[in-house]
């Protein structure tokens, strides 16, 4: 995002050729008002820019939008203050125009491997969520004690049941999450933050 025509057309011509899709925005605001629609990526942010500069965007991005957009802070008018303020605001990178085009290039590749990890992570867990929420509340917690390492015993001690009524639910969370080891299990619980 760069308020000047022709560094956004540089720029997205430089990416595109790199084989990194990009679309280019004017201003802060009209990102905004597009974000939550677009794929994820890495956000290319001009420090300064009229009405909102790149500090003030950083600031006003929704929690939901800023795992989604890393921010490499582009300006011309860089400083070590500057950088450091960036860096406290959550900027991932920061690159002083002029810059060469691998430097930016290296950052976009770098930040883009980051983002793929974490989006599979997200799914990951939210793969292991939808899975676990099938689960009764009793399940659940069998499913906690037993990913903790407590044996059937020590669960049924711990949740006032017999050994058997834990084998019974052990036996229905096994069949609901579609996993036949308490390891698979554990893995669910594990992805799905039931053990934080």
């Amino acid at each position: 995002m760069d308020d000047d025509a022709s560094v956004r057309r540089s720029t997205s011509f430089l990416l595109q050729q790199a084989g990194f899709p990009s679309r280019a925005f004017p201003s802060a605001t009209d990102f905004l008002q597009e974000a939550e629609h677009l794929a994820p990526g890495i956000l290319l942010l001009d420090l300064r820019m009229p009405e909102k500069d790149g500090f003030a965007l950083v600031e006003d991005l929704p929690p939901a939008l800023d795992s989604r957009f890393p921010i490499v802070m582009v300006t011309g008018h860089g400083d070590m203050a500057a950088a450091i303020q960036a860096m406290r605001h959550g900027v991932r990178d920061f690159l002083e125009k002029p810059y060469e085009e691998h430097e930016l290039l290296g950052i976009v590749e770098r930040l883009s491997t980051e983002l793929d990890a974490y989006l599979k992570s997200v799914a990951q867990r939210m793969a292991a969520l939808d899975q676990t929420s099938k689960l009764t509340d009793r399940e659940r917690e069998v499913l906690v004690l037993l990913a903790q390492g407590k044996a059937n015993k020590l669960v049924a001690h711990a949740l006032g049941l017999s050994v058997r009524t834990v084998e019974m639910h052990r036996a229905q969370m096994f069949e609901r999450l579609g996993v036949r080891t308490l390891p698979e299990a554990t893995r669910l619980a594990v992805t799905a933050g039931l053990l934080e």
